[in-house]
């Protein structure tokens, strides 16, 4: 067998107090030899992106009214 890499994706949709500890996770994960991307609100992506990282900006969901 070759060698295998583990991907990862960590997705959240708060604000930058729930992106703060998936990019932590995302930095220790890619330390470890993992491939990280984080998935994230705009903000959040932005975030994710100050610490290196692949992210993903997606809009947030829908609020009923």
């Amino acid at each position: 067998m070759g060698d295998t890499k583990v991907r990862v994706v960590l997705s959240t949709h708060g604000s930058r107090g729930s992106v703060e500890p998936i990019a932590g996770l995302a930095v220790r994960l890619r330390e470890l030899g993992a491939e990280a991307r984080v998935c994230a609100p705009p903000d959040g992506a932005t975030v994710a992106a100050t610490r290196l990282l692949d992210a993903v900006s997606r809009e947030r969901p829908p609020v009923s009214a």
